[in-house]
């Protein structure tokens, strides 16, 4: 079912293995249903589902591949980010896999991939998002290609991505190394100073203690002054 659609809107419905990718267009709700991804590679078709997206809006962008760059990806996350993974996956007509906790059984993004796998039940909601060892294993075992992050968990986790890559996985994301030079903010920022990329004023270093911070921006040599921002050393906070 379809619910009410704005102009050019693109929906995924998943049913099992057999995706259907369809596009709404307004005036009129016009419909194109793909049939399964098999169909997605015939040339004939493709060219016949070209010609009639355009036809009925010449903005839609909703064109399957037929040299998709992975036979399947895992979206290696939960909720909405996890569910654009799965959309992009139908429309460049790749396979898609998902994982969930038992808390999330009934949530939207396990339904929207191809398949979807249950995690550790014996750690917490988050922490089963954050099971490096069980999440490999799933990709190993079911023929995964490549692993989409999202955005939290494992997205910005060097060893996450060392785990995948010594399995023949592909991150879709930053290198190892980058992973590793801008997770930590303190070398992130001298590497910007490095490369001659303004920065806000601040600290070289990070701070052990509330007295190690207080005592640099007393310090009228810094030139700094209260408000102050607080940032994290580690991660994408």
């Amino acid at each position: 079912m379809f619910r009410k659609a704005t102009p050019t809107v693109v929906r995924h419905l998943r049913r099992g293995a057999a995706s259907r990718a369809r596009l709404v267009a307004t005036p009129a709700a016009q419909r194109i249903s793909l049939a399964s991804s098999s169909v997605l590679s015939s040339a004939p078709y493709l060219s016949r589902f070209k010609s009639t997206v355009a036809a009925i809006d010449p903005d839609a962008v909703c064109v399957p591949t037929t040299n998709p760059p992975f036979k399947k990806i895992l979206a290696a996350n939960r909720g909405e980010i996890a569910t654009r993974i799965n959309r992009a996956g139908a429309e460049l007509g790749v396979q898609t896999a998902g994982i969930y906790s038992y808390e999330d059984r009934f949530t939207q993004h396990r339904y929207k991939c191809d398949q979807a796998f249950l995690l550790n039940t014996d750690v917490s909601p988050v922490a089963a998002y954050l099971d490096i060892n069980t999440i490999v294993n799933i990709c190993k075992q079911n023929n995964v290609e490549a692993v989409h992050p999202g955005y939290g968990f494992l997205s910005e986790n060097k060893n996450f991505a060392q785990a995948l890559e010594k399995n023949g996985i592909t991150f879709i994301g930053p290198t190892v190394a980058n992973l590793e030079a801008f997770g930590d903010k303190t070398m992130a920022r001298e590497i910007a100073i490095a490369n001659n990329v303004p920065v806000v004023p601040g600290s070289d270093d990070a701070f052990s203690t509330v007295a190690e911070a207080r005592a640099y921006i007393e310090n009228p040599a810094n030139k700094c002054s209260y408000p102050v921002i607080v940032k994290a050393a580690m991660g994408g906070g």
